[in-house]
Order: structure tokens, then C-alpha cells, then sequence
């Protein structure tokens, strides 16, 4: 999973964010995060494989979209959304009204056509000193049983 934050953050957001900023931004999902996201049962999370490999992953914590990457070599081809769908879907189960999320510039598009509005923008800040533009967005999520 950190492999495909790594290969996404640096190769899909490249053209949106400085260097110093990129940088930071991988090292804001290390591999504790994920354990401890995992064993506390808190996050919810969805990974894609192909041929044995982790290609895509979301994990969201209540309301909250927390992450939603995908390889750049596996990206395009609806992993994204299949995932999106997959969080809205188990958010809807447990009785969450609406989904809100920090998506990076580069991801805005995504997320629009996904049904997601825009709140407003904002700095997000990394695991270090840097700062990053991000939208923050919501979607209200369909009831499974209306």
C-alpha cells in the first residue's frame, strides 16, 4: 500500500505541487499508520490486487475519506471509482449520512464527477512544516434501504 501512495503521490500530483511538498506527502502514510489503522478496527478499509500485487487502496474512518490512491500504471481504468463506491457502499451499511474528504488539486475532477462537491479550499498540513492546497469536499450518501 505504500508503494502505490509513493508511485501516486509522486508521479499523478507532480504537476500540481512543489517538490519540498511531494516529499512530505509520501511519508504522511508510513506503514505504522496502516497497522494500526488495521488492528483497531477503527478505519474501513479496500484494497485491489492484480496478479498478487496491491494496485489501489481506500481507507476511511467514520465520515471521513482518509485516503484513495491508485498506481499510476493501474490508473483510468475505474479502480478509483470501484473503490470510492466500494467506501460509499459500507458507509451507507453503517449508517452514514455523508461522506467528507480532503482531496488534493489534482483530484478534484475525480471526485466532481463522483458526485462530490466542493466546500471550500484550504491548506492541509503534512507530517513536517509543509503545507498543501487541498478542496475539502462532501457527498451525501444513499440510504441502502431507500
Amino acid at each position: 500500500m505504500c508503494r502505490v501512495h509513493r508511485a501516486s503521490v509522486l508521479t499523478l500530483a507532480a504537476e500540481h505541487y512543489e517538490t519540498e511538498q511531494l516529499e512530505e506527502w509520501v511519508v504522511s502514510l508510513e506503514p505504522d499508520h496502516i497497522r494500526m489503522a488495521i488492528a483497531d478496527r477503527k478505519e474501513v478499509g479496500f484494497v485491489v490486487e492484480r496478479d498478487g500485487r496491491v494496485v489501489g487502496f481506500a481507507l476511511c474512518d467514520g465520515d471521513l475519506v482518509r485516503a484513495l490512491y491508485v498506481h499510476p500504471a493501474a490508473a483510468r481504468q475505474g479502480l478509483g471509482t470501484l473503490l470510492l463506491e466500494a467506501l460509499e457502499n459500507e458507509a451507507a451499511a453503517r449508517g452514514v449520512a455523508r461522506l467528507r474528504l480532503y482531496a488534493s488539486v489534482n483530484s478534484r475532477c475525480f471526485y466532481e464527477a463522483n458526485g462530490y462537491r466542493v466546500l471550500r479550499a484550504g491548506d492541509y498540513p503534512l507530517s513536517g512544516v509543509e503545507m498543501m492546497t487541498c478542496l475539502e469536499m462532501e457527498k451525501d450518501v444513499p440510504n441502502p434501504g431507500g
